[in-house]
């Protein structure tokens, strides 16, 4: 369920930024985050660029001049999702991804307390958009820890997410991976953002001091459903 259509979402962003504007929230998204004057923004609308990044890696023969507008797209994109995703701010965060993080961690403590069951689940998947993995991200404070080469601090198309729990002597820890995009020719390895987490400084985080870490932004689905209502 998205909540981008939150009029309380909507309030924080325009309270943010004026020249917010839903109906275009690509565009003014864009302005909003500090757009760049770069020519190619003269050149191409927001949408033409957007959809020119992810041409860029594919082999579309592009000439020269726009294939070294790469990295300056992916700085781009960094701004408008972060601005979107309310990366850095609870409240947002809470609107947009509270109701899946809330259902993430609770599968996380019942995979602890039925570990000793037979039949008990060993691995759950999630598909989601990026939006939602910079939202995690940010919900966990390690999207602004880490540096990916030729990226900038966002969660790419293809990416990946791994949750991973453990026992440790009677003890639940859980470490944290992302696996950025697979698109690329370039060998992505799984970067470690588990000493990175709010509250955690080892390798290995308590299964405790991880769910706590998201005690801000953690709500329900009907929580939001309520928040959401526009009262008249």
């Amino acid at each position: 369920m998205r909540f981008l259509d939150c009029p309380k979402v909507y309030d924080h962003l325009y309270q943010k930024c004026p020249g917010y504007n839903k109906k275009d929230f690509w565009s003014s998204a864009h302005s909003c985050a500090g757009k760049s004057p770069d020519e190619i923004f003269k050149k191409f609308c927001w949408d033409e660029a957007k959809t020119l990044y992810n041409l860029l890696k594919t082999d579309f023969p592009f000439e020269d001049t726009v294939k070294t507008k790469s990295e300056l797209l992916q700085r781009e994109f960094a701004k408008i999702w972060h601005f979107l995703s309310g990366i850095g701010e609870p409240p947002v965060l809470r609107t947009l991804f509270g109701p899946f993080m809330n259902d993430l961690l609770n599968n996380l403590q019942s995979a602890w307390d039925s570990r000793e069951k037979k039949d008990r689940k060993k691995f759950k998947a999630y598909s989601v958009d990026i939006l939602a993995i910079s939202g995690l991200l940010g919900s966990f404070d390690v999207l602004q820890n880490y540096t990916i080469p030729g990226q900038e601090k966002i969660a790419e198309f293809n990416s990946l997410l791994i949750i991973e729990l453990y026992d440790r002597a009677g003890e639940p820890v859980v470490k944290l991976y992302h696996k950025p995009e697979e698109v690329t020719n370039e060998d992505h390895q799984l970067i470690d953002l588990t000493s990175s987490i709010r509250n955690c400084s080892s390798s290995d985080c308590p299964l405790e001091k991880f769910t706590g870490s998201c005690d801000a932004v953690r709500s329900t689905y009907e929580e939001i459903a309520k928040e959401c209502v526009r009262k008249k």
